[in-house]
């Protein structure tokens, strides 16, 4: 009796298309299977779920290495930029303390040449009130004596008026009652002279 033909049905469709390994692979061994890969559906629907869980279990780890260069990509561009920022910060108050010094070493300096200028001007003061001081002691001085010395004048000539007056105005029978020469008083700053006396006769 001859063997009965087995009807082939078409093949389930998959969800997912295997790769080419995977495919060879079935179909080598649905080769070796023959006749009874094709009459097992139980065994179809495990190759394809183990076919959906490999290709599943691939594309999470592909997700998973993409996910880790992605954030180590994103990590080392924070560490660049976080590096580029501090140092753009560092640079920029280096500048700040530069500029702070430079200011406050011309700001000393202008006050050492502010101090020196008026050290330079008390000094010329001094010389000057010395010089003015002199000046003045010495026209002081030349004023006294000048005083002086018209006061002495003024004194001898009263004297010799007064001398002069009496020997020309003396009577015959007359007498002299009193003849009284002019006195002086003179103080420490300032001498002063009293008026004459008068000749008086009897």
């Amino acid at each position: 009796m001859p063997p009965k033909k087995v009807k082939v049905g078409p093949q389930p469709r998959l969800l997912f298309p295997q790769p080419l390994s995977q495919q060879s692979s079935s179909g080598s061994l649905q080769e070796d299977s023959g006749e009874l890969a094709r009459d097992s559906p139980d065994e179809d629907m495990a190759n394809i779920l183990a076919a959906i869980k490999n290709r599943m279990s691939k594309k999470a780890a592909d997700r998973e290495k993409k996910l880790h260069s992605e954030c180590d990509r994103l990590c080392q561009k924070i560490r660049d930029t976080t590096h580029e920022h501090v140092s753009k910060q560092e640079q920029a108050i280096e500048a700040l303390v530069t500029e702070h010094e430079q200011h406050m070493d011309d700001l000393m300096e202008e006050r050492l040449n502010i101090l020196q200028k008026l050290k330079n001007e008390a000094e010329k003061f001094k010389q000057i009130r010395e010089i003015y001081l002199q000046e003045y002691w010495s026209a002081a001085r030349i004023q006294t004596e000048a005083d002086q010395q018209l006061i002495d004048d003024v004194s001898r000539m009263s004297e010799s008026m007064v001398d002069a007056q009496a020997a020309d105005s003396s009577p015959g029978n007359g007498e002299v009652v009193e003849v009284t020469k002019p006195t002086q008083s003179v103080s420490s700053s300032k001498r002063k002279r009293t008026p004459d006396a008068q000749v008086v006769y009897r």
